[in-house]
């Protein structure tokens, strides 16, 4: 089995220094495409915990992530069974780090 193919959108110091990260399977670029055949898996750099926590709740809302976790960003190897993984980065203009006013 090959390993997937991996894109990362990280810098250099934010993959050295950004230890946190949000990982989830997902199932709407799953099973076509590059990821014919297998599962799409998508992660989120973070730059703190508090932020890795936020972007979970963030996931949460979305139905097409599934079995969605915090882990160590830093060394974490994708499953097998993985076709291909993206790592995004979670920087402060981040919709999951934005406040949210339901009153507007």
């Amino acid at each position: 089995m090959k390993p997937p193919i991996i894109t990362d959108d990280r810098n250099p110091e934010q993959r050295e220094k950004w230890v946190y990260g949000v990982v989830c399977r997902d199932d709407a670029m799953s099973r076509w495409g590059r990821a014919k055949g297998g599962v799409a898996r998508c992660g989120w750099a973070c730059a703190s915990y508090s932020d890795a926590s936020k972007t979970f709740d963030w996931l949460k809302t979305r139905r097409e992530m599934k079995r969605i976790e915090i882990v160590t960003i830093k060394n974490y190897i994708p499953p097998r069974t993985d076709k291909v993984f993206h790592i995004y980065v979670v920087d402060q203009n981040h919709p999951a780090l934005q406040e949210v006013d339901n009153y507007k």
